[in-house]
Order: C-alpha cells, then sequence, then structure tokens
C-alpha cells in the first residue's frame, strides 16, 4: 500500500519540486470535487447503475479509442473508468463508464490525513472499498502510466480483487542519459504484470532494464486514413508543444525558448506558423497562432510537423507527414528512423532543410509496429501469458 505514495519521492530526487508541482497539480481541482460528500456510496451506485456483473477490460483512458472499440465489436464487456473526456467518448460509443472522481477525492483525503496509511481508520475505509469493487469483476485494467498517485490507488484495489493489470506504452522511450528521469529507474518502479510496446526498438530497451512480462503489441492508436500525395502545404508548419515544465521548471522555459525562435525565424522567411500545445502545457511560446485541433484533425491538416522529442513526431511520420526534431543539447535524441532533425544551433538553415525535404522518413516496424488487427494482438498476448502463469502456478 505504501507504493502509492512512495513512488512520488523518487521522481523528486532526480527533479527537485516535481512532488510539489505534482500535488499542485493533483489537488488543483480539490474545492471541485469537495461536493462529493460519501465518495465510497458515489463509487457503489455508479457501479450498480451499470448493472453488469463483468468487465473483460477496463481502460483507464480514452486514449486507446481504436483497440477499445475493436475489442467491444468483438462483444467482449469493455468498459472505462476517467474524467470529462472519458465520459463523452463512452456516451458516444455506449460503453459503461466508472467516474474516477469519487476514488480522486478518497485518495485526496487519505492523503491529507494519512499519508503512511497508518490509522486503522484509513485502513477500514480501504477495506470497505475493496469490499463494494467486488460489486464487477474486472479481468483486466489496462492503463497508458502505473508510477503515480490515482493510477496506483487504483491498481491497488483492483489487483486486491484478483484484476490482471496491463500497462500501455505510452510516449516515446529513450535509453539516454538525456531522460528527465534515468530509464532504470523508472522501469524498475513498474507494478504492472503486463508491459506492452509499439515495436522491437522500445522492447530491446524494455527487457534491459524491466525485470516484468513484456511484449510487443504494435501501435495502439487508429491510423489516419489518406490518399496519398505530394507535399503541398510546405508553407503551413506546426509546432508541436510539450509539457516539460510539468517535471522540471527549467527544461520547461528551454523548451519554450526552442520553439519560440524557431517560430521567429520560420516566420521571417514567411513560412505560416502555427502551434499545437500539449494538454498539460502551461509555458507557451509567443507570438505563435494556437490551434486548439484534437490531435487527429491536426495531422490531418498539416504537412510538416516540428518538435523537439514529441510522440506526434513519430505519428507525423507514420502518417507520411514530414516531421523534424530540434536537436538540443537537454533533451533525447529520438530514433533516426523516426524524422529528420536539426541541432538547435544550426536553426538558422531550418528553412534551406524544409525546402529541400521532398517525401517522408519511412517509420520502420522495428520502431513501431503498424498493424490494424491490434485487437487480436492483445488477445493473443494475454492467451500466452495465461498460459504461462498456469504453468508456473502463479
Amino acid at each position: 500500500m505504501h507504493l502509492i505514495f512512495k513512488s512520488i519521492d523518487i521522481f523528486d530526487k532526480y527533479l527537485p519540486g516535481y512532488k510539489e508541482r505534482y500535488l499542485n497539480y493533483f489537488l488543483c481541482n480539490y474545492d471541485l470535487l469537495k461536493n462529493i460528500k460519501k465518495p465510497i456510496e458515489k463509487i457503489r451506485k455508479n457501479l450498480e447503475d451499470l448493472k453488469i456483473s463483468q468487465i473483460d477490460f477496463l481502460f483507464f483512458t480514452d486514449k486507446y479509442k481504436h483497440l477499445i472499440i475493436k475489442l467491444k465489436s468483438r462483444n467482449f464487456k469493455v468498459a472505462v473508468i476517467g474524467g470529462y473526456f472519458v465520459e463523452q467518448f463512452a456516451k458516444e460509443y455506449d460503453i459503461p463508464y466508472i467516474s474516477v472522481y469519487p476514488f480522486k477525492k478518497l485518495l485526496i483525503d487519505i492523503y491529507l490525513e494519512d499519508p503512511e496509511i497508518r490509522k486503522k481508520e484509513t485502513r477500514k475505509i480501504i477495506k470497505y472499498l475493496i469490499s463494494v469493487l467486488n460489486i464487477i469483476k474486472v479481468r483486466y485494467l489496462l492503463l497508458p502510466i502505473d508510477l503515480l498517485f490515482l493510477e496506483r490507488f487504483l491498481i491497488f484495489l483492483f489487483r486486491y480483487n484478483s484484476t490482471k493489470i496491463i500497462t500501455l506504452q505510452d510516449g516515446i522511450l529513450l535509453d539516454s542519459k538525456k531522460n528527465t528521469i534515468p530509464l532504470k529507474v523508472w522501469l524498475s518502479q513498474k507494478i504492472s504484470d503486463i508491459f506492452l510496446v509499439w515495436g522491437r526498438y522500445f522492447y530491446k530497451i524494455v527487457k534491459k532494464y524491466y525485470k516484468g512480462d513484456s511484449y510487443i503489441l504494435g501501435y495502439p492508436h487508429e491510423l489516419l486514413k489518406f490518399q496519398k500525395k505530394k507535399i503541398l502545404k510546405k508553407h503551413s508548419i506546426c509546432l508541436i508543444g510539450q509539457d516539460y515544465e510539468n517535471y522540471s521548471y527549467q527544461l520547461g522555459l528551454r523548451k519554450k525558448k526552442i520553439l519560440e525562435n524557431v517560430a521567429s525565424i520560420l516566420k521571417n522567411f514567411g513560412f505560416k506558423v502555427c502551434y499545437k500545445p500539449h494538454p498539460g502545457e502551461k509555458l507557451i511560446p509567443k507570438n505563435v497562432k494556437i490551434i486548439n485541433l484534437s490531435p487527429t484533425d491536426t495531422l490531418k491538416n498539416f504537412d510538416i510537423f516540428i518538435g523537439i522529442n514529441s510522440t506526434m513526431l513519430l505519428e507525423a511520420s507514420m502518417l507520411k507527414k514530414i516531421s523534424i526534431q530540434i536537436e538540443s543539447n537537454y533533451f533525447a535524441k529520438l530514433p533516426v528512423e523516426t524524422c529528420y532533425s536539426i541541432s538547435y544551433r544550426n536553426i538558422h538553415k531550418l528553412p534551406i532543410l524544409i525546402k529541400t525535404l521532398h517525401s517522408p522518413k519511412n517509420v520502420s516496424n522495428k520502431i513501431v509496429l503498424k498493424i490494424q488487427n491490434v485487437d487480436e494482438r492483445l488477445l493473443n498476448i494475454i492467451s500466452n501469458y495465461e498460459k504461462q502463469c498456469k504453468k508456473t502456478n502463479y
């Protein structure tokens, strides 16, 4: 149980001040949650309203919509747990939804009153919640991360009722000294039963440090359907933002400066520059046109993408778009097969580079396995995992 709160201290060791920033972010809407007077009863009512007794796959995210919808179409009992945007997704596709807000309210109350989980009353509350969750049997809980407060709280609760935990790769894993947290430390903190990655490149990195079961799933997002065409919109460029300030304020400032300079140089050469912020980004460059499109619509509407090491650079290349990484001494370099790159010290040459590029990078299956039957692959992985567990009497 102590793992719920302890992992944040390790983050703080490598990123001084991270714990305070995370807690401020995590507690920022506490006032909005205060109306939830009896969170466990809210959870009970939510589960009873679902009128189901079993869930095969419970997703703590709506990021993998393609995978969720495919599993649902195969008549698996799929549900989602999360906040407002997850709820909207659930309504659109008629998928059972569990609100995460009562869980968050309860966890905040526990942290404020008993961060060491030592009081008998706290343990009694948690035991009661576990019994309430037993209303519905969940086979697998799938999350994009298993390291922070809320995720670890959910893992603890559901695992107590024999739910298996799956983490799906979220973001690009890089074995670099420039990582904000050493990859060895990050992976050693994972507590999932299964860790799924996008391709062989990431699999080799994970196996180097991760002791648990890891498999290559392939890319779980749905790739956009598009017609092959020549690049025609070279005058229109999308800069991609990132939320480094949530990890290190100084890295956030450097990111902001780099992208401000990139935008200024491109505009001086007559390029139209737009900026797609990260959802959690606060330090946004000045003098850029902000676009509020979804990631999917952003990828549809631009042909050139420039950033530091965002996942969207990889997605753009996969969709036959031109993507360029601005390399800096402070940030890890993406795999060379992912996108074009230019050093920040040579940033004045960026307009020339753009004009010379006529075709996108061809992202190898070694980096990202691009498959459409990702649901079938997931089911095969789970089947093999369960067989292995039976052999070892796990």
